[in-house]
Order: C-alpha cells, then sequence, then structure tokens
C-alpha cells in the first residue's frame, strides 16, 4: 500500500511566514548583523566557558580525528591564521568559533567527544561525507547549538537522548546514516524544533508519542527505517506541521483520526506499511497523488 498525500497550496501564508521567521534568525545569527545578545555577536549571555586557545585546541582535535590532512579542503586548518579563516570556520567579533560548516569535504573517522567544548557554536554542518562511529553524547551541551546536520554519513549507534537537552535546537538531520535503536522520547523536550529528520536509517520500536509536543515542528521525516506499533494520534498536535514522512517502515493499524486536525499539513507520506481502516475526514481538501496505489478512503 501506498500512501502519498499532497495538500493543494492554499491558506498556508502562516508556514511561509514561519519559515521566514527562522530564516531571519539564522541569517542574523551568522551574519554581521547579528543580535547584540546572540554569540555570533560576541556579545553572548552569560554562563560561557572556554577561549579563543580553547577553541582551537577542540578544531585540531576535530581535524586530527577527521582525517584533516585528506580533506578536499583543508586551507588554513592548523594555521596561525584566524580561526575564522580556516575553512569552513566562522567566528564571532571576539574570535570565538559559531559555525563549522564542511560539507562533502571528504570528512573520515569518529566525531570526538572535544566538539562539545564550543561553547559558542550555532551551527554544526558535516553533511555528506563518511563520518563514522556515535553521535558523541557531549553535543548535548552546547547551549547555543541550534542546527546539527549529518546527513549522509555513516555514523552508527543510538541517538544520545542528552541531544533532547538544546534548548535552542531548530533543525536535526541525521537522515542517510545507520543509527539504530529506538528513537529517544526526549526529543520531545526540543520545544524550538522546526526540522527532524532521521530518515534512512535502521530506527527500530514505536514512534514516541512525545514528539507530539513539538509544536513549531514543521517537517517530522522518520521515512526508510523498522519503525512498528501505530502511528501515535499526538501527532495530530503539532498545528504547524508542513511535511509528514512515515513511509517505509513496519507500521500497523488505523490512521489516527487526530491527523484530520493538521490544517498546514501540505504533503503526507505513509507508504510502505500495513496501515488499515480509512483515512481521516479532516484530510478531505487534499490532493492524492498515485490514486491507483491507494487502498484507504476517506472516512
Amino acid at each position: 500500500m501506498i500512501v502519498t498525500i499532497r495538500r493543494r497550496m492554499t491558506g498556508y501564508l502562516p508556514y511561509i511566514c514561519a519559515v521566514s521567521l527562522v530564516l531571519a534568525a539564522l541569517t542574523a545569527a551568522c551574519g554581521s548583523d547579528a543580535p547584540s545578545d546572540s554569540p555570533a555577536s560576541g556579545n553572548a549571555a552569560p554562563a560561557t566557558e572556554g577561549s579563543i586557545a580553547s577553541d582551537r585546541e577542540v578544531l585540531v582535535a576535530f581535524y586530527n580525528a577527521m582525517d584533516g590532512d585528506n580533506w578536499t579542503n583543508n586551507a588554513n586548518w592548523l594555521s596561525e591564521a584566524p580561526l575564522g579563516e580556516w575553512h569552513g570556520v566562522r567566528t564571532n567579533s571576539d574570535g570565538r568559533v559559531f559555525n563549522v560548516r564542511l560539507t562533502d569535504n571528504q570528512l573520515s573517522g569518529e566525531l570526538p567527544s572535544e566538539l562539545g567544548g564550543l561553547t559558542y557554536l550555532i551551527i554544526l554542518g558535516i553533511m555528506d561525507n563518511q563520518v563514522s562511529g556515535a553521535i558523541p553524547v557531549e553535543l548535548g551541551d552546547l547551549p547555543y547549538l541550534a542546527t546539527l546536520e549529518f546527513n549522509r554519513n555513516q555514523l552508527n549507534g543510538e541517538i544520545p537522548p542528552e541531544l533532547g537537552g538544546l534548548p535552542r535546537l531548530l533543525s536535526l538531520r541525521l537522515e542517510g546514516n545507520q543509527l539504530s535503536g529506538e528513537i529517544p522520547p526526549e526529543l520531545g523536550n526540543l520545544a524550538s524544533l522546526r526540522n527532524l529528520d532521521l530518515g534512512d536509517n535502521d530506527f527500530s520500536g514505536e514512534i514516541p508519542p512525545e514528539l507530539g509536543n513539538l509544536s513549531n515542528l514543521e517537517t517530522l521525516d522518520l521515512s526508510d527505517n523498522d519503525l512498528s506499533g501505530e502511528i501515535p494520534p499526538e501527532l495530530g498536535n503539532l498545528s504547524n506541521l508542513d511535511t509528514l514522512d512515515l513511509g517505509v517502515n513496519d507500521l500497523s493499524g488505523e490512521i489516527p483520526p487526530k491527523l484530520g486536525n493538521l490544517s498546514n499539513l501540505r504533503a503526507l507520506h505513509l507508504g510502505g506499511n500495513r496501515l488499515t481502516g480509512c483515512l481521516p475526514e479532516g484530510l478531505k481538501g487534499v490532493e492524492v497523488s498515485d490514486a491507483e496505489d491507494i487502498s484507504l478512503l476517506i472516512c
């Protein structure tokens, strides 16, 4: 059974506004117009730790752990140049690291626990590399982290529940790895989260109902895993959700009627499961693609 639903693109101005606000916040944090109380401005809130020297030590440990000598681009790494001139690194006005982004750069090896010492870090992106091993629990100590993108690597093991303690996290992308175990219910504590993508891994067990607490969530992708059990009705509480992809798992039972409450939903993917019953009445106003393969009717 394949179920793919796309809502007609009308009445979704609130969604566009929400995305614009998120992008504006990230742009401000990462650019020269950072707000005065953001870590990117060099005037962060108190209770910060470390120094430029300690940030340099962390980056050196990261370089050595990630086989930096064989990166596609390692310009200025390990040099005496300011950290902000190292390829893929950005610093604030005080010289503290707030952005490390090294996409498709031939990184390999296991992530070092020292990354938890980059106190001012806002963005950590190492997509499309060959990074292996486990996600360090120390990443849960980063108070300003807003974007964590490890998608399309070779990470394994479980998601550390400590990641559920990141108060400012907006985007968590771990798709395309070899992560396993159950999805930690602690992720339901990420009150600021907009994007959660755990697709194309080896997660098992049931979908935590705690994910229904993510009131700001706009994208939830749990596709291509080994998730089982029923779809939690609590997902119907995600009033800002635009895309829900639960396809290609081993989900069973009926689709919760509460999913019909998702007024901002534009894309729903449920194919490749063992669902029964009917589609909630609240999904009447949607466009259905691949209609010939859908065996569930509107209730």
